[in-house]
């Protein structure tokens, strides 16, 4: 995901991931989006990363793992229950590079 929009200070790039971290004001969010994403991104198998540069904006590189650790798969296991045509919603395609 790219945004060209202000870049995050370098300061801040290493903390973006922690809970509780934010730059917004009190009443505009509690700072656990990007932390919630890290944890499930990373139960999944994959890893999710950020880039910033001045001029350029941000950019959040996520990986998904095309195989699932066995734990992640119990969970995607569910959907088996659903009809075939619902399920093939789930389905995400895989890029090789």
């Amino acid at each position: 995901m790219l945004d060209e929009g202000v870049r995050i200070p370098e300061d801040h790039l290493s903390l973006v991931f922690e809970p509780f971290f934010s730059t917004k004001q009190d009443s505009m969010g509690m700072g656990l989006g990007l932390a919630v994403s890290y944890s499930i991104i990373a139960d999944y198998g994959g890893s999710i990363e950020v880039e910033s540069q001045p001029g350029k904006g941000t950019l959040f590189r996520l990986v998904l793992a095309a195989d699932p650790p066995h734990t992640a798969r119990e969970h995607v296991d569910a959907t088996d229950n659903l009809p075939e045509d619902t399920r093939k919603q789930y389905t995400c395609r895989q890029e090789v590079s």
